[in-house]
């Protein structure tokens, strides 16, 4: 099947030759032909050039490209250049490690195309380790997805809604005049699609498995959750980012600004509780109240740890 739109398929890569050749036959294998896949690299010293040449020399459809220094170096410098460059009607990203279902073009493409109001196409994602998960017929969902509404943002800063940077189709044109931001190493995606789904909410929902992402300790994920400065760093500036701008646009509901400070609150930074409590305008009750939860927070955590020792 092909897609009347063209797919842009960006794809940052950095020292993957041992993982990358099984995304780059996910791609290959796709049902839909129409996409082309912009391959930007930052930097490899290993043979990740060779086998990403390997396919280009047999599909002109895949292009490798060497980040240049008008991007910083980094995952979002890599994926801006690529975003530069594309000449799809949609736009996907597919990381390097990962594993998409054969049909991912095709089925979000229908949905693109015969919902004209849709900005997205969002689908679910399915974890693994080493081997890749059986993969089989995902067909075309029938009534399986919902729409969102136009305050679906509040949900995905929230997470009660989560989209990975690589579960979601978007239209080429929600890009325009938006990038990542390429100051931050963790967190990018979820600071760079809030500022999306503030002016492009709806979209679609699909309750299919679609993508295959590889968990491995060499994450930036990973590296976050395993205490690394520079990752929380990145998503402490998210944050502020984040209120920052749904507060200048009108658009910091209550939900959103507590469930941002509160995740702030696991920082251990008052600096930062009290820059987020000053641009959500918080009275000084409730300022009292999060200082109180903020300075109580070793004692409640020895409390938690002692109960599970017991």
């Amino acid at each position: 099947m092909n897609c009347t739109g063209l797919v842009s398929i960006i794809m940052a890569t950095f020292n993957r030759a041992h993982l990358i050749e099984k995304s780059l036959e996910s791609i290959s294998q796709q049902t839909c032909a129409n996409w082309e896949c912009i391959i930007i690299d930052d930097g490899s010293t290993d043979n990740t050039q060779h086998i990403i040449e390997t396919y280009s020399g047999r599909d002109n459809r895949f292009q490798y490209y060497l980040r240049n220094n008008t991007y910083n170096k980094g995952l979002p410098g890599s994926r801006n250049m690529g975003l530069d460059m594309a000449n799809g009607q949609f736009i996907l990203f597919i990381d390097d490690d990962d594993y998409a279902h054969p049909q991912l073009l095709e089925i979000c493409c229908n949905y693109l195309e015969n919902n004209l109001y849709a900005f997205f196409c969002h689908y679910l994602k399915q974890p693994f380790t080493t081997d890749i998960p059986e993969v089989t017929s995902a067909y075309l969902p029938n009534g399986d997805y919902s729409i969102t509404n136009t305050s679906f943002y509040e949900d995905f800063v929230t997470y009660k809604t989560p989209m990975a940077s690589c579960t979601v189709m978007w239209r080429a044109m929600c890009f325009t005049g938006q990038r990542f931001n390429e100051e931050l190493t963790y967190a990018e995606e979820w600071e760079c699609y809030t500022r999306l789904l503030v002016d492009f909410s709806v979209g679609i929902l699909l309750n299919k498995i679609l993508y295959f992402n590889r968990k491995h300790p060499h994450s930036n994920t990973y590296e976050f959750y395993s205490g690394n400065q520079e990752r929380v760093e990145s998503k402490k500036k998210a944050i502020q980012l984040i209120m920052n701008m749904l507060k200048k646009k009108g658009k910091l509901l209550p939900g959103t600004s507590n469930y941002l400070i509160n995740t702030a609150l696991g920082f251990n930074d008052i600096d930062l509780i009290n820059i987020l409590m000053t641009n959500a305008e918080l009275n000084l009750v409730n300022r009292f109240i999060l200082r109180l939860k903020f300075y109580s927070l070793p004692i409640r955590r020895t409390l938690k740890r002692l109960k599970t020792v017991i």
